[in-house]
């Protein structure tokens, strides 16, 4: 808020030839009414005209976050499936639980022995939707149990220590102790997970900005469909997905922007699903936008 004031210039000397009209001044307040101050340099004042993504993703803007789903799978057919590099209908965990991390390769294995994934870093939400991470150094192909024992949403998944391959020598699957269902994976020869799919963490908000897709392999026209449990005005309805975009593409790739966010309230599940006219499509897709 801006407010001005006047004040009187000193008295004029004798000397003076003309008059000086009285000074004003121009002070910036919030809306309690206190006075605030505009950095500076050289008396010229500091104005960033930086978009508000732009400001986001460099962390200027407190509470404020930006995220990014990427999905990928090599082998869609004719039945809709979701958008993962496991492929096939996705389940989300039932219930909070301890999971295990598992690689197909032996070489994915603690240091110094693993020549390729040696530890990984579990991103998720526990069973109040909370954010939480833990670390975990992989034993190759035997199973290592999380130390949480309350993982309802695996949001991110990717290797923090990599031997000399670089990558991952196999599969690297999050999954229920049991061997199945898998929550995630991060697929041969990467070093993060190809899952079109994220939770929106509890007291927080999120708007989707944009999301692409794209698919390839023998002239094959694909179906996308952008989905959150929510509905169009931003409510949740927990366990009933809602399509908030749909795109068809044929041996090629789009962007799609929103011009209006898409708003996804808290504890809101996102995804890409997909069908082809055909079996063994190749599709790939992401979403960005930010929560707070």
């Amino acid at each position: 808020m801006l407010q001005s004031r006047s004040s009187e210039n000193p008295p004029m000397s004798r000397g003076d030839k003309m008059s000086h009209p009285p000074r004003r001044e121009v002070e910036l307040v919030d809306n309690d009414g206190t006075a605030f101050g505009i950095k500076h340099i050289g008396n010229k004042p500091r104005v960033s005209s930086m978009p508000y993504l732009y400001d986001i993703a460099e962390g200027n803007i407190a509470d404020h976050a930006a995220f990014r789903i990427l999905g990928y799978n090599s082998d869609v057919g004719t039945s809709e499936e979701d958008l993962w590099a496991v492929s096939g209908a996705y389940a989300f965990p039932a219930a909070a639980q301890q999971m295990e991390v598992v690689s197909s390769a032996a070489a994915d294995d603690g240091a110094p022995v693993g020549t390729g994934a040696q530890t990984v870093m579990i991103h998720y939400l526990d069973e109040t939707y909370t954010e939480q991470e833990e670390t975990v150094t992989l034993n190759g192909t035997t199973p290592v149990p999380t130390t949480a024992e309350n993982i309802l949403r695996v949001n991110d998944f990717h290797t923090v220590a990599v031997g000399t391959g670089g990558v991952a020598a196999g599969n690297i699957d999050i999954r229920e102790l049991d061997d199945s269902p898998v929550y995630r994976r991060i697929p041969i020869g990467g070093n993060t997970t190809l899952d079109g799919f994220w939770t929106v963490p509890l007291g927080k908000t999120a708007f989707i900005v944009s999301w692409s897709v794209g698919s390839a392999g023998g002239n094959k026209d694909a179906r996308f469909l952008l989905k959150t449990t929510s509905s169009l005005a931003g409510v949740l309805t927990a366990g009933i997905f809602q399509n908030k975009d749909i795109a068809i593409v044929e041996d090629g790739a789009l962007q799609l922007p929103f011009f209006i966010p898409v708003k996804v309230p808290a504890t809101a599940d996102i995804k890409i699903s997909v069908v082809s006219a055909a079996n063994s499509a190749i599709c790939s897709g992401h979403v960005e936008g930010w929560y707070e």
